[in-house]
């Protein structure tokens, strides 16, 4: 049976939290966009709304991406 701490392991493994550099690509621009829309710091609650919405909206696609392609990458010997 698997412990808490396994299945926190295991989502975080299909949201990919071990590599960052797909929400962080995603983050910068919208920060930077962001800060020029408010003419400086956009405040604490615009900050977390936009950081909070990149990781999420990219572990969706992770996700959605996993189900998608549940039968070609059984063909992939990278992700078999």
């Amino acid at each position: 049976m698997l412990t808490v701490f396994d299945r926190l392991n295991l989502y975080l493994d299909l949201i990919r939290w071990n590599r960052p550099a797909g929400w962080l690509l995603l983050l910068w621009p919208s920060l930077s966009a962001l800060w020029v829309a408010a003419g400086g710091f956009p405040g604490l609650h615009l900050l977390a709304v936009f950081v909070l919405g990149t990781i999420l909206m990219r572990s969706a696609g992770c996700c959605v991406n996993d189900v998608a392609d549940r039968e070609f990458d059984k063909h992939v010997k990278r992700t078999a």
